[in-house]
C-alpha cells in the first residue's frame, strides 16, 4: 500500500518536489518504525535485513533532501541516488548470500549428522544381533 501511495506521489505530483521527498521521508521513516516494534518476520534475520534495508532507503531519502536544497543540479541529485542504491542493493546481495550459504551449511550438517547417527544405530544393532 505504502509502495502504491509513493508511486502515486511521484506520478502526479510532480511539480512539487519537496513534498515528494518529504512525503518519502515520512513514509520510510514509519516503515522503519513499524519495522522496528511490530517485527512482522518469523526469522530474527529477516527483520535484520528489512529495518537494514528501510533504513538505507531513509537515509537515501534524507540524502537526497540535503543535496536538493544545496543545489539545482538534477544531475548530481541522480547521481547520488544511484550510488546510495547501487550500494544498498549490493549489500542486501552479500548479506542474502551470506545468509543462504549459513542456511545450507546448518542443513549440510544436520543431514549429515542424522546419517552418522543412523548409521552407528544400524552397525549397534547389526552387532547386537550377531551376539545372540
Amino acid at each position: 500500500m505504502r509502495r502504491l501511495l509513493l508511486l502515486y506521489v511521484a506520478m502526479y505530483l510532480q511539480e512539487f518536489g519537496y513534498l515528494q521527498m518529504m512525503l518519502f521521508t515520512v513514509s520510510s521513516l514509519l516503515g522503519l518504525v513499524y519495522l522496528a516494534v511490530a517485527k512482522p518476520f518469523v526469522g530474527k534475520s529477516d527483520n535484520r535485513i528489512n529495518i537494514f534495508n528501510e533504513f538505507i532507503v531513509l537515509m537515501a531519502s534524507y540524502g537526497i533532501t540535503c543535496e536538493a536544497s544545496f543545489t539545482d543540479s538534477s544531475e548530481q541529485i541522480g547521481q547520488y541516488l544511484v550510488y546510495i542504491i547501487v550500494g544498498s542493493c549490493s549489500i542486501n546481495f552479500v548479506i542474502i548470500m551470506l545468509r543462504l550459504l549459513q542456511e545450507a551449511y546448518l542443513k549440510a550438517k544436520s543431514a549429515f549428522t542424522r546419517k552418522r547417527n543412523q548409521m552407528r544405530k544400524n552397525k549397534q544393532e547389526m552387532l547386537d544381533s550377531e551376539l545372540f
